[in-house]
């Protein structure tokens, strides 16, 4: 599925905070799944007998979050207190006990009398720290990034012309970057706690200019709307991610 808006926001907002293609550059880093998953065009996958999850790395700095999918008939509960993202042996909590304030307003206008009243109110509420899953649904689980900052490769040049595109792979033991979710999930019928864990490591990382790993294609037709030609990222890939950064980057 092409999420075209998402994407020119992305791309939008890259070619601003980065000024010009000509000075612009992707670090590109790729990860290989240790558990066992499906790989499929726009996600990697891991199923089990009760959930799908599904994991899409591909943003700025990497989203390591993932959706599960519950498979069963009945409610399943997510337990983000015993959940956590893990990079490079530093255990991230997802759940973070915050508190959530939603702002909602409302105006009534009168046709008679010629006038608008608007009125506002904000609602405040505590994070769960337990999310429920009913039967045939999923939700989203996103919190963390893989890579803040440009990694620094000694064997790459930083700022490479087309011809000085270099990848430098890894093995598993010898990766900067090794990450997993452990995640927690039960059913109310049950004591039992079921534990999952996903686990990749970054297996390559290059450095591209920016205006080579570009091109144009067109969004879908649609009967009230014209085809348009954005520009997308050719290196895009669910078991991809990067980080952008320029001349002038403090990295």
């Amino acid at each position: 599925m092409r999420r075209t808006t998402w994407k020119f926001i992305l791309l939008l907002s890259l070619a601003l905070s980065l000024q010009s293609c000509h000075t612009a550059f992707l670090q590109v880093y790729e990860a290989e799944p240790v558990t066992e998953m499906q790989q499929e065009d726009d996600a990697l996958v891991f199923e089990d007998e009760h959930c799908v999850i599904t994991y899409n790395l591909w943003s700025e700095h990497g989203d390591p979050g993932f959706e599960l999918f519950n498979k069963t008939d009945k409610t399943l509960y997510l337990d983000k207190l015993n959940s956590y993202f893990v990079i490079n042996g530093e255990a991230k909590d997802y759940y973070l006990d915050r508190v959530f304030t939603s702002n909602a307003s409302a105006s009534v206008t009168s046709a008679y009398f010629n006038f608008s009243q608007g009125s506002s109110s904000g609602v405040s509420y505590q994070e769960k720290a337990v999310v429920a899953v009913p039967a045939g649904t999923h939700k989203k689980i996103s919190e963390h990034n893989i890579s803040a900052t440009y990694y620094r490769e000694c064997n790459m040049e930083k700022y490479p012309s087309k011809r000085q595109v270099k990848t430098t792979t890894y093995s598993a033991a010898g990766s900067p970057f090794r990450f997993e979710n452990r995640i927690t999930y039960f059913f109310d019928e049950e004591l039992k706690k079921h534990q999952v864990t996903n686990a990749f490591y970054v297996s390559s990382i290059t450095n591209y200019p920016l205006h080579d790993v570009m091109e144009t294609t067109g969004t879908e037709k649609c009967s009230d709307h014209p085809a348009e030609m954005i520009q997308v990222i050719s290196k895009e890939a669910a078991h991809r991610f990067y980080v952008g950064y320029s001349r002038s980057s403090t990295y």
